[in-house]
């Protein structure tokens, strides 16, 4: 979990972390469980919440938005009763999974802090960032001070990354109640600062539902895949998403590892963003959810080898 609020770099500089808001598409009741197969209005349309029963992502109590919901990692393999055999480690303890990131999201965060430190701490260095990011007399002018210099912010922002456009369509249409989108919408009681504003816009990129896959912890997986891209879960939704040119070219244009020298991996990164902000909003995708047989292991040569049979049982199409 990063760190908040400003660091001083060079005593000049502030330097910002975006991007840990780990839990703001749990605002998309497509990802809740609760209220499984009914109806909501959301901006004068109406919503199926019915993909909910399919992903039971996140859940709310006492109208407060909870963790991500951890679900037992499971096998191929069925019980006497019929129901799925769970993976157990050697203490025979059932593993749970956890928001696996497809491509990194440390590769994702490098990207967009930099561009997000440099419109803060250049283009709009004459914003009044401290008092944008304290909500005491937070009042309805605030509010539209906060506004203002957040559409500011996604002006310049957008000039550098692809589809972004898509972004505001997916918060109104698809995060209703949270804090960004009744800023956006103007509505009374978004009481949201500045930093919390552009972290919850970026974390939404970060931790888009289409790079996402709920996979065991990196430690049950021999460390793999670390900071590196996660190769085993990119070439099975490749194989899954035939038919979906979003889903499918997102993973396609993104290579199987990162380039090291930082220009080419940014240009890499931001394409990649780009096909998974367009494809932000579509229904029965991302959160992939793989049956898990064996787990990854190292070969004598260290190198990784193939031994991680996946089915899923995610949408074909």
């Amino acid at each position: 979990m990063d760190s908040r609020g400003p660091q001083q770099k060079n005593n000049q500089t502030n330097k910002y972390s975006f991007g840990r808001n780990d839990r703001i598409h749990g605002w998309n009741k497509e990802y809740q469980y609760t209220n499984h197969n009914q109806k909501y209005q959301c901006n004068d349309q109406e919503y199926d919440s019915s993909y909910a029963n399919q992903y039971m992502c996140f859940e709310f109590k006492q109208n407060q938005l909870e963790a991500f919901h951890n679900q037992p990692v499971l096998t191929p393999e069925k019980d006497p009763n019929n129901n799925q055999v769970p993976v157990k480690d050697s203490n025979g303890h059932t593993l749970t999974d956890h928001q696996g990131h497809i491509v990194p999201q440390s590769a994702l965060k490098e990207v967009l802090n930099d561009i997000a430190n440099e419109i803060l701490n250049d283009k709009l260095k004459n914003l009044d960032y401290n008092n944008l990011n304290n909500l005491e007399n937070y009042d309805h002018n605030k509010q539209q001070k906060v506004y203002q210099a957040f559409n500011e912010f996604k002006k310049l922002f957008k000039d550098q990354v692809p589809m972004t456009y898509n972004i505001d369509n997916y918060i109104i249409n698809k995060l209703c109640g949270s804090r960004i989108e009744k800023l956006i919408q103007q509505k009374d009681g978004a009481k949201i600062t500045l930093e919390d504003a552009i972290n919850d816009y970026l974390s939404i990129i970060v931790w888009n539902p289409v790079n996402i896959c709920r996979a065991p912890e990196d430690k049950h997986r021999n460390g793999y895949p670390g900071e590196k891209i996660d190769n085993e879960v990119r070439e099975r939704v490749i194989q899954i998403y035939p038919k979906n040119a979003r889903i499918r070219g997102a993973f396609e244009k993104v290579k199987s590892t990162l380039d090291k020298e930082k220009q080419e991996k940014t240009r890499q990164i931001k394409e990649f963003i780009g096909s998974c902000n367009e494809a932000l909003g579509q229904q029965s995708h991302g959160y992939y959810k793989f049956d898990w047989q064996y787990l990854l292991t190292k070969s004598k040569e260290l190198q990784l080898q193939p031994v991680l049979k996946i089915q899923s049982n995610a949408p074909k199409s």
